[in-house]
């Protein structure tokens, strides 16, 4: 985690803003590129995934709340809090973290928790991302709070606008964020927004400047990995990239 100064979110995000937006597009490259590769593949499986948030994220938490975000895990009495994705077709990842991201999947990964959603969709997995954003897109591809609008909500939403969301599987994804943020200092939520906000328009530009070549998501399992900030642009194996709440 890094610091952002309210005069650099001012830039990025305030004047200049819907400019920037216009220029990078809401997607990244590498999710451009996904979705030309496989987009028109059809949906044989939905699954969710879980894992405990990476520890450079829990330190980074800890460091914005002045310590509280342990304090709080010791309070409310969790372990950790988890990091929600989409696994599609028992081979693709798609998560939301600064941008939505994309990576290859393989079962096994440390602390992993998996929830079949589905089987066969009657859709490719580009409709189910058309029909997930369509009518809120700028929404759907940049808006990112880690102790708000995050993952859990990410996934809900694009299960729920499918018609794949069912009580029991809303209950399985979504955390009690609202108790977690109530134990920690005021103004965390907004810090942390600071954070992933000037990351998005970094990584964006990282990517179109590279071709897709680098990268990254701060954030999840593979966060340690630091292979995912620079990597060939092959396209016929999914890349594993840096992994949010």
């Amino acid at each position: 985690m890094f610091k952002v100064g309210r005069k650099q979110q001012h830039i990025a995000y305030g004047i200049g803003g819907d400019v920037l937006n216009w220029l990078l597009g809401y997607e990244t490259v590498r999710f451009k590129q996904f979705l030309k590769a496989h987009g028109a593949e059809a949906i044989t499986s939905v699954k969710v995934g879980r894992t405990p948030i990476a520890k450079a994220v829990r330190l980074g938490f800890d460091i914005l709340s002045a310590g509280q975000f342990e304090e709080a895990h010791k309070k409310l009495g969790v372990d950790n809090f988890f990091h929600l994705y989409l696994i599609l077709n028992d081979k693709y990842v798609l998560e939301k973290n600064e941008t939505i991201n994309e990576r290859a999947w393989s079962p096994g990964a440390q602390g992993e928790e998996v929830l079949s959603v589905a089987g066969a969709v009657n859709k490719t997995i580009d409709e189910m991302i058309q029909t997930a954003s369509k009518g809120d897109e700028k929404a759907f591809w940049l808006d990112y709070n880690p102790l708000g609008n995050n993952c859990q909500q990410w996934v809900s939403k694009v299960l729920s606008k499918n018609g794949l969301l069912t009580d029991s599987v809303r209950k399985w994804v979504n955390q009690d964020m609202e108790a977690l943020i109530k134990e920690l200092p005021h103004g965390t939520q907004e810090k942390a927004k600071e954070v992933t906000d000037f990351a998005s328009v970094i990584n964006r530009i990282l990517q179109l400047t590279t071709g897709g070549r680098a990268g990254f998501a701060i954030g999840d399992i593979d966060l340690r990995d630091e292979r995912q900030l620079l990597r060939r642009p092959k396209r016929n194996r999914l890349p594993k990239p840096f992994g949010h709440i």
